[in-house]
């Protein structure tokens, strides 16, 4: 029974119960270490998920009592990586205590496994009594995915996604690139972090080959190239996406 004693919004975090997966809950008594600890798995209406250690509760969440990491175990949003990488460090350490080392991954993947399926089961049972609850992504076909992607760039574009040609989405994502270190925008976080590594002074055009120096002004070099060869790239494709359309209207 949830402890919530406030008004539960899309926002709010609420318990999944966790007694049949314990590869997920990690409740293995027998481990007498550090990691002798069980865990506990969040969601809110937004499909948001918080898996923490067993000391933490619905009520401190929700009030912010403490800062919680959302990717402490597992990124949830990049979920199910090939062996087991959207677990953190911090989870492969955890989940993966006293198993060999040719083991882990196998095991990871069956926790992995477990978690979907327990978050499946919470997201199809809380969807029974609110119609708005969101899916969380780990229990997306890669089809849905793309789909929630799409619907993204459609919303940039102001457009219903029956309307959108391929051209328009090209159009769409390439923009999305362009708009990453835009000097405009204050508030980009590529610009701002690249800014805030020429405050450190560290990269040096013309130091020695090998030195951190140069291998800083190498890599953030290239990090801007990577980026305007994307869009160049993008272009092209949208231009071929142009051509393909127009000779279908032709027809």
């Amino acid at each position: 029974m949830s402890e919530i004693t406030t008004t539960i919004n899309k926002n709010t975090y609420q318990e999944i119960n966790l007694n049949d997966y314990p590869l997920v809950s990690d409740d293995q008594p027998d481990v007498n270490n550090f990691f002798d600890a069980t865990t506990k798995l969040y969601m809110n209406g937004n499909g948001d998920i918080l898996w923490t250690t067993g000391r933490t509760s619905e009520e401190a969440i929700n009030e912010k009592r403490f800062r919680i990491n959302e990717r402490y175990y597992y990124n949830f949003d990049k979920p199910n990586q090939k062996d087991g990488n959207s677990f953190s460090n911090v989870g492969k350490k955890f989940f993966t205590k006293d198993i060999p080392d040719d083991e882990k991954v196998e095991h990871l993947k069956k926790v992995e496994k477990q978690l979907t399926e327990v978050i499946n089961n919470e997201y199809e049972k809380r969807k029974k009594t609110n119609s708005d609850q969101v899916k969380p992504d780990i229990t997306k076909s890669k089809e849905e995915l793309k789909e929630g992607f799409m619907d993204k760039v459609t919303g940039m574009l102001g457009s219903k996604k029956e309307e959108l040609l391929m051209s328009d989405k090209i159009a769409a994502v390439r923009r999305m690139f362009l708009d990453v270190g835009d000097d405009l925008d204050e508030n980009d976080k590529l610009n701002n972090a690249m800014e805030a590594l020429d405050a450190l002074k560290l990269k040096d055009e013309v130091g020695e080959d090998g030195s951190i120096g140069k291998k800083l002004w190498d890599a953030s070099s290239n990090l801007y190239q990577a980026f305007n060869d994307l869009n160049k790239l993008l272009r092209e494709a949208e231009i071929m996406a142009l051509r393909s359309e127009y000779k279908e209207e032709t027809k």
